[in-house]
């Protein structure tokens, strides 16, 4: 079984190469896991429709996807609560 990826959100000056590289990580991982980070920077909406598209699960970490997650349904992952 292949491990579970982390895709960073981090503002890179090349973007189009993180994009690309994001997206060979989308189609080689079995399983999205994503911070909270992607709903301050932007890509939230990116990263949905490209899992989405892959047919593969995401989910979310942090208390900053914690309402967004909630209110609009998403997946989230949290150690410490419901």
């Amino acid at each position: 079984m292949r491990p579970i990826i982390m895709l960073l959100n981090a503002s890179f000056p090349i973007r189009s190469l993180v994009l690309l590289i994001r997206q060979r990580l989308i189609d080689w991982c079995d399983v999205g896991l994503a911070t909270g980070s992607t709903i301050v920077n932007g890509s939230l909406d990116n990263l949905l429709a490209r899992f989405e598209a892959a047919s593969k699960p995401l989910a979310f970490f942090g208390n900053t996807i914690a309402g967004t997650a909630a209110l609009n349904n998403l997946q989230r992952v949290c150690p410490f609560g419901a």
